[in-house]
Parts: structure tokens; sequence; C-alpha cells
């Protein structure tokens, strides 16, 4: 868990610090409640916990690429992700399957496995809470 917490404080600096300011639904927030989201999908789908463990890096890094790019944010989110997991020492199996899961979140989406439906439903999550009409402004907004 040492290495996952590096990475998300050094992921998470530079959500901070590089993502667009326009970006009202795309900003480190979503990444938060996406984080929040998915401890419960964890805790409700009985993921093992080393599936849990990829699955978080994966919702952390899945919209690393807007800090780049808006076009293809997954495709230079997966860039993103390889070159920071190896920065912290991460295999190149847990690379595979991250890159994979961030990849699983383009729309539209087509889930492969139970662990890219999982971060599917984790990135819209918001759309069967109570908050949805002010998160979909947010997003509105943004479009």
């Amino acid at each position: 868990m040492e290495r996952y917490a590096k990475l998300k404080e050094e992921v998470l600096g530079i959500l901070n610090t590089k993502l667009p300011k326009d970006l009202y639904y795309h900003g480190i927030h979503h990444t938060l409640d996406a984080l929040e989201a998915c401890e419960i999908y964890l805790t409700e789908e009985k993921v093992k916990e080393e599936d849990a463990y990829l699955l978080r890096i994966g919702v952390l890094m899945h919209d690393i690429g807007f800090t780049v790019s808006i076009e293809n944010h997954e495709v230079r989110g997966v860039e993103m992700a390889q070159e920071l997991m190896y920065k912290h020492n991460f295999d190149s199996d847990d690379v595979k399957v991250v890159k994979q899961l961030i990849l699983a979140t383009e729309v539209p989406q087509n889930p492969k496995n139970h662990l890219e439906g999982i971060i599917c439903d984790v990135d819209l999550d918001y759309l069967g809470r109570s908050d949805f009409y002010e998160i979909s402004e947010q997003l509105f907004k943004e479009l």
C-alpha cells in the first residue's frame, strides 16, 4: 500500500495543478468522488484485494490524460499511467491491467471483464444519486 500512497499523492498533485480550470465536471473533485464510490463498489462486489488494489489505481488515474489533452484523454492517460506506475516500481502485469481499466472508461464504454465494468460504473456513479442534477449541470457547462 505504500507504493499506492506515494502514487496517489503524486497523481492528485498533478490533477490539482495541471487540470484546466474550465473542466467543471472532470476536475479533481470527480476523481475524489470516484475513489469514494469505488470503495462502495469494492465492498458490494466483494472484489479480491489484489484486484481492488489495481481498480483503485485505475480510478485514481482514469482522467489524468485531461492534464495533457481534452481529446483522446484516455489514450494520454494510459501513457501517463504507464510512466507513473513504472516510476513507482509497479510490474508490467499491473500496468497492463490499469491501462485496460482506463481505456474501458472511453465513451461509449465497452467493458471486457468484471473490473472494467466496475470502473465504468464508478465513473458514472452520479447517474443514480441525489446530486445527479447538480453534477449533470457541471458536465453540461464543461461541454
